[in-house]
């Protein structure tokens, strides 16, 4: 059990400095090297010029099978957690559909699935002034007006 808590925990450090960025078009060249500049290239146009002197030294590669038509998941592993956090606030055009999202462990996945269940059964029931709002180091469903304040 405690080794199971620790690891998790060791995962969860691990994964904390790593974005994931959705909605990055899949360049179709033919090398690797080609493909992660196109990549780079892209994530340049939508960081700030601060943190895209520092794409060089990301480590960026793309999650899941290539499939015809989809784009897959890019994911980029920063050099700190302040950098990824930076990222994961970065405002992109309304028009956009680029995305950001931490990337989480599968035992958080299963979590925020799990809320996201709860949180549909009570909007069912009429109980729809809650929302899932991610505090410190847990995720949880509160009210909506709770939500933007500091807990």
């Amino acid at each position: 059990m405690t080794e199971d808590v620790i690891a998790e925990i060791n995962e969860r450090k691990r994964r904390e400095a790593n974005v994931i960025l959705l909605g990055i078009t899949e360049s179709n060249k033919a090398t690797g090297q080609e493909r992660l500049e196109d990549d780079r290239a892209a994530l340049s146009t939508i960081l700030p010029p601060d943190l895209s002197a520092k794409i060089p030294n990301y480590k960026m590669r793309r999650l899941g099978r290539p499939n015809a038509g989809r784009n897959r998941p890019l994911l980029v592993e920063t050099t700190s957690v302040g950098e990824a956090r930076t990222i994961l606030k970065t405002k992109v055009p309304d028009n956009s559909r680029i995305a950001f999202k931490s990337y989480l462990t599968p035992s958080q996945l299963s979590h925020l699935k799990n809320l996201r269940y709860k949180l549909d059964s009570l909007v069912e029931d009429g109980t729809s002034n809650k929302t899932i709002c991610r505090r410190r180091w847990t995720t949880k469903y509160i009210s909506t007006r709770l939500c933007g304040r500091t807990l």
